[in-house]
């Protein structure tokens, strides 16, 4: 009689690495450290930042969480100045540091952002589960909802600003990484994916929780910066400093706090 030969055990297909790319500038006092301890923890190691020529210890703060770092070279182009090609040259970047491989996906992320499942699954996982339907309907990058925090509550809980041009706030975030990526040509709201991007997937079961707007002085910023260059129109401009509709976040919470 024949000996049996054993069935071998099914492959363990490991999941398909995540990248992240971030552009930043004098952050560290803001929300550097605890948006990089939740993406490190939650979401990927692999993070490629890459710095306007921060003025504060940026850098250091972001080396620290182990991330790749370049800074900005002198002759090339800063952020205010043209932020699609700041934006292609962090893209520039990460491909160098990171050697992305065909199939995998890079997450296009600020400092001043987290991204949040809206349980309490790691946010990992909820992102490989999202990749895995957009491999199979043949989509290019994935679109996910953007809350925008415009102050506190008396507890410390985020206000999301639900009016106007804030309350359905849709960006494209996850991309399939492909070789030869530019970036379209605007100096202002250029977009954080390269423009191969032809076809794309809504997750809502994953959201950017974006503080950029989150104190008087920000916002105040933010206005001043936007006044008389394209991209956005007047009215948005303007909606920015008046008064907001607001409504409590009611997912996950970050730690705040900066690094000094």
């Amino acid at each position: 009689m024949a000996a049996r030969v054993p069935t071998p055990p099914p492959a363990v297909v490991a999941p398909v690495r995540l990248l992240a790319t971030m552009p930043v500038r004098d952050e560290a006092a803001r929300y550097l450290d605890p948006v990089l301890d939740w993406l490190v923890n939650n979401v990927t190691a692999h993070v490629a930042v890459y710095d306007d020529r921060s003025d504060d210890n940026t850098v250091a703060v972001a080396r620290d969480h182990g991330c790749h770092v370049c800074i900005r070279p002198p002759d090339s182009t800063p952020f205010l100045e043209d932020e699609s090609k700041f934006r292609e040259e962090a893209w520039r970047w990460l491909e160098v540091s990171l050697d992305p491989q065909p199939g995998e996906w890079v997450l296009a992320i600020d400092a001043d952002e987290f991204f949040i499942a809206d349980d309490a699954t790691v946010e990992s996982d909820k992102l490989h589960d999202v990749i895995a339907r957009a491999d199979a309907e043949q989509a290019d990058a994935v679109m996910f909802p953007r809350h925008e925090v415009f102050g506190f509550d008396i507890d410390g809980i985020p206000m999301i600003r639900t009016d106007g041009w804030w309350a359905h706030i849709v960006n494209q975030r996850l991309v399939r990484w492909m070789a030869g990526g530019s970036f379209n040509r605007q100096g202002l709201a250029g977009g954080s994916l390269p423009e191969y991007v032809r076809r794309s997937v809504f997750d809502r079961r994953t959201a950017i929780l974006h503080f950029g707007y989150a104190t008087t002085a920000d916002r105040q910023a933010k206005h001043d910066r936007y006044i008389g260059r394209e991209g956005h129109s007047r009215d948005h401009i303007d909606s920015i400093l008046a008064p907001p509709k607001l409504e409590r976040w009611t997912g996950k919470v970050p730690i705040l706090g900066g690094s000094e």
